[in-house]
Parts: structure tokens; C-alpha cells; sequence
């Protein structure tokens, strides 16, 4: 078996709906589940025209596991916060590092409280750094489906609400593959994929970003090791687990009974039992329907056992392998088994950064920057340049003079709109397939007749599709940018600002053409 490490960077929010909450409200869960991994790589692999023979076997047999993809920190893949790390509630001490103390139950219990702080973590020396994935809040109008449009006084054009995963955030995920079957496996993770729900509505849109063969088959660096007799030990979960009792077929059987089952003949004691329970579920997209809820152990959740029998190394490496409960390839049932010493002895949350009258007089100049502090700076001026350009598109296209593209019917201006979608990450081509489309328009004469009668702005509208693509600095003019000393106003945060690269002006040279389209469909669907 190999073990296939993939980073993964959202392009658009990723609305991954988990179950309960409001009706009128989807939330995203705050990772990427295999499921959709596996959905999407399976949709990939049919349209690459490739053997049907392996299919089954990569996809729906369960051989091949497709692992959670969780947040990333410098490439590599963060775990979930195990259950019995906690915090001392108020501490009553002048000690600032006793304040920042993480506890492990197993080794000392306390009387009050708090957790650590968030879902993911990953350490460095002593210090625990914990994360929580960003998320962004949408809120949309249901439309009427006989109309195409919300509508007054109809109660299915209610407000609805999305809190999805935050576009540009990174993930990183593994693949366990059989040998035989990893190159297939690796040529799929490159490109872009479509992710989660509500795909037309600009969701989904995710890009991989690398891939390579991990060093061990399991999810940490550290090699399996041997556990000796009556000594104890961890079972740390790493994603939710569906377990089921062998004789009734129902949920919530003991994780105990599950790992003496596999460990054949071994009696494992369960010392102490730090879970985390809740409902997960899914949706199947070709049934258009949810999956059924089942009450599950979640990511985090940590055993502490011994066994009356060692456990050899190569037993843990087949039980981590395997997984544990229902829906394995799914990215459920993943653990792992560790040794009391697999994490530092004392852990620490990272120091506070209390900021002084004297430091918030130097901060008058820019400070030097940490690599940290400086990587995110300048998310945050990507982030806001983003935001700022998509305001800007939109009020661009609000603006245009679009009255002669009428002419165009609906599945002209569709067409249209797909072969503009088809460039996306594909900036090296420079439209090359899209200018061949424009120029074949005037070969057919149902689209001739159409596109010769269309004007943009006074221009003829194909000469005003060649020259946006043909340069991909005409996208920032359009969009209302001015030059400044030579160079597209570029918003600066720092010292260093956001810069416009080609990449990004194909992106929403792509971007504009579609709205061009969606606004004429919106406005004939008004009259």
C-alpha cells in the first residue's frame, strides 16, 4: 500500500453541509470529508476516458481509502485536538507560563476546566498550536422555480443562509492506494475540482496544489511501535467513526469489542475514555438525497487501554491501515495507536503578545515581521484586494451599455458562457480554444446572424471578446483600475502590496465575460 499526500486550496467557499442546525441554515463542517474527495476524483476519472476496468476497485470496493483532507500548516497536514488535552479554568497563579499549561487527564484530572481552544493542532517543541478553519457567511434568496426569481409574498422565496469554508484556505489529505494502482491515482490529483453544493451559485471551485508519496503509511512521521503486555497505551481518533454491533446491526457499539475483534484473542482494558459523540451524515448527489444520520464517535476522541498481550508493530500498522466501523473509504474509522510517549511530556498553548504603550509607539514605523506574521499579512492583502475586485466586476458589468447582446438567444449566450468557464486554470493557453470559438461563430450562419447584429459598449461585441482575450491587462481597465507611476492601482497593506498577475487576470477576464452573460439572462428573464 502507498499513501498519497495531497495539498488542496479552495479557490471559492466549499459548502459542505453538516447535519441538524436551523432549516434555513447550511453549515459547513470544518474539514473536507473523503467522501467528497472520493465523489469528486471519481467524477474526474470518467471524464478522463480511462480504463472502466479499475473502477470499481479504486472507487467502490473500499480497497482504497480516501483519508479527511484537514487543515495545513506549511504543507503539512494538521491533526484533531485530542479529548483529553484541557486547561485549567482561572488559574489562580501569577506564573504566565503555568497559565498556559495543556493538561493530560490520563496523568492529572482537574476540577474546573476548558478546552484548548480549537479543532486542529500541531506542535512544535513544547508549544500546541491550535486552529480553526475560516468560515464565511452568505445569505441568499430562494427563488421561485416557475419564475426564475424570488418573489414578493411567496413563502418559497424565504432567506436562507450559507456559512461555508472560506475561500483561499489550504488543506492537505492522504490516499491510501494498492501499489499497482497509485500512478492512476496520482494523475488525478492535479487541476481543478468542484467540491460541496450549491457549484452554480460559486461554490465548490478547489484546485490541487501538490501531491507526493508519504515516507509511512499512516498519518503522523513517527513508525508504528511494539506495545508491551499490561502497559498502556493510546487510541487517538482521527476522523469520526460509525461503529456497529456485529449481532444487532446497530449503531454505537464498544470501540473495545471492535479492536479485540481485529486483534484476535487479545483482552484489551479500557483505563480511562475521553469521547466525543454527534450525528454525521452526507448527501448522495445521484440520488439528490441525504444519507441517513448515525450517532458517532468524533474526530479527537482518545482511549486510554492496555492489553494482557503485546501488540506487535506490524498488528498496529494492519489495524491503522484497515480502520475501524462503517464507511472506511469514506474517511471514517481512521486512528491511530500510540505509545504513552508520543506526545512531549508538557505542553504549552503559545505565549501571550500583550502589546505595551512602547510598542504601540514603534508600531508608528512597520515592524519587522515574523515568517508567520509576514505570510499572513499578506493573505490579508490578498484577501482584501479580492474582495475589493469582485465589488469592482460587478459594478463594471452593472455599468455596461449591454442592450445589443439581446440578439444572442439563451443557448448561444450559454455556450458562450461555458467555453469562457472552460479556460479556467488554464492561464498558459491565453484563451487560445475560447479566440477559436469567437472566430468559428462566423462559420455557422445561425450564429453569425446573432453575433454580427451584437455591440458592447459601441463595439462590435466579437472584436470586444478578441481584444479582452487577447490581453489580459484590458480586464483591469474595464473593470474601472487606473495606472498609477506605470502599474494597476494595487492595495496595499504593509510594506508590500498586492500585486495583479497574468494568472489573476485570466482569472477575471473569465470572470467578466460570465457575468456579461449572467446579466443579459438576468435582465430578459425580468421583462
Amino acid at each position: 500500500m502507498k499513501l498519497l499526500q495531497y495539498q488542496l486550496e479552495l479557490l471559492e467557499p466549499a459548502l459542505l453541509t453538516a447535519p441538524g442546525g436551523d432549516p434555513n441554515t447550511d453549515e459547513s463542517v470544518d474539514h473536507i470529508p473523503g467522501s467528497v474527495i472520493r465523489g469528486a476524483l471519481a467524477h474526474k476519472y470518467r471524464q478522463a476516458n480511462m480504463s472502466q476496468a479499475d473502477f470499481a476497485r479504486l472507487f467502490l470496493d473500499g480497497s482504497t481509502r480516501f483519508f479527511n483532507a484537514y487543515l495545513a500548516h506549511e504543507a503539512e497536514r494538521m491533526l484533531p485536538t485530542p479529548a483529553h488535552w484541557q486547561r485549567k479554568k482561572d488559574p489562580q497563579t501569577s506564573d504566565e507560563k503555568e497559565e498556559r499549561r495543556v493538561y493530560d487527564l490520563t496523568k492529572q484530572q482537574l476540577s474546573a476546566r476548558k478546552s484548548v481552544g480549537g479543532p486542529f493542532m500541531w506542535i512544535r517543541n513544547e508549544t500546541v498550536h491550535v486552529q480553526r478553519p475560516q468560515h464565511e457567511v452568505a445569505v441568499h434568496n430562494a427563488r421561485n422555480r416557475e419564475m426564475g426569481r424570488a418573489m414578493r409574498n411567496d413563502t418559497r422565496s424565504a432567506l436562507f443562509r450559507y456559512h461555508a469554508l472560506a475561500a483561499r484556505q489550504k488543506f492537505v489529505g492522504y490516499i491510501l492506494v494498492e501499489d499497482a494502482d497509485a500512478i492512476h491515482m496520482q494523475s488525478l490529483l492535479e487541476g481543478q475540482i468542484w467540491l460541496g453544493g450549491s457549484r452554480s451559485a460559486g461554490y465548490g471551485r478547489s484546485q490541487f496544489t501538490g501531491v507526493q508519496t508519504s515516507s509511512t503509511n499512516r498519518e503522523i512521521v513517527q513508525p508504528c511501535q511494539a506495545l508491551k503486555a499490561n502497559t498502556p497505551f493510546f487510541v487517538y481518533l482521527t476522523s469520526d467513526a460509525t461503529l456497529r454491533d456485529p449481532d444487532s446491526g446497530q449503531h454505537g457499539a464498544s470501540l473495545k469489542e471492535q479492536l479485540e475483534a481485529l486483534l484476535n484473542g487479545h483482552t484489551l482494558k479500557v483505563l480511562h475514555s475521553y469521547g466525543r459523540f454527534g450525528w454525521v451524515g452526507g448527501f448522495n448527489l445521484h440520488w439528490g438525497l441525504p444519507l441517513p444520520q448515525m450517532w458517532s464517535m468524533l474526530k479527537g476522541s482518545v482511549w486510554q487501554m492496555q492489553s494482557d498481550q503485546e501488540i506487535s508493530a506490524a498488528d498496529i500498522e494492519c489495524i491503522e491501515q484497515r480502520g475501524i466501523g462503517d464507511r472506511r473509504a469514506e474517511g471514517f474509522g481512521a486512528l491511530l495507536i500510540l505509545p504513552m510517549d508520543a506526545w512531549p511530556q508538557q505542553l504549552y498553548t503559545p505565549p501571550y503578545q500583550v502589546a505595551t504603550s512602547k510598542q504601540a509607539r514603534a508600531s508608528l514605523k512597520f515592524p519587522n515581521l515574523s515568517a508567520d506574521s509576514a505570510k499572513m499579512l499578506q493573505q490579508m492583502n490578498e484577501r482584501i484586494a479580492i474582495g475589493q475586485l469582485d465589488r469592482q466586476l460587478l459594478a463594471a458589468v452593472n455599468d455596461m451599455n449591454i442592450r445589443g447582446l439581446n440578439r444572442l438567444s439563451n443557448s448561444q449566450l450559454a455556450r458562450l458562457q461555458m467555453k469562457a468557464w472552460q479556460e479556467a486554470g488554464k492561464p498558459s493557453e491565453q484563451f487560445k480554444r475560447f479566440r477559436q470559438f469567437i472566430r468559428g461563430t462566423s462559420e455557422r450562419k445561425a450564429a453569425d446572424d446573432q453575433y454580427r447584429k451584437c455591440r458592447i459598449q459601441g463595439s462590435d461585441f466579437r472584436d470586444w471578446l478578441k481584444m479582452l482575450a487577447g490581453n489580459h491587462e484590458t480586464v483591469w481597465e474595464l473593470m474601472g483600475l487606473k495606472k498609477i507611476n506605470g502599474k494597476w492601482q494595487r492595495f496595499l497593506l504593509g510594506e508590500q502590496p498586492f500585486g495583479f498577475s497574468p494568472d489573476l487576470a485570466h482569472e477575471y477576464t473569465i470572470r467578466l465575460i460570465a457575468a456579461i452573460c449572467d446579466r443579459v439572462a438576468k435582465d430578459r428573464r425580468s421583462k
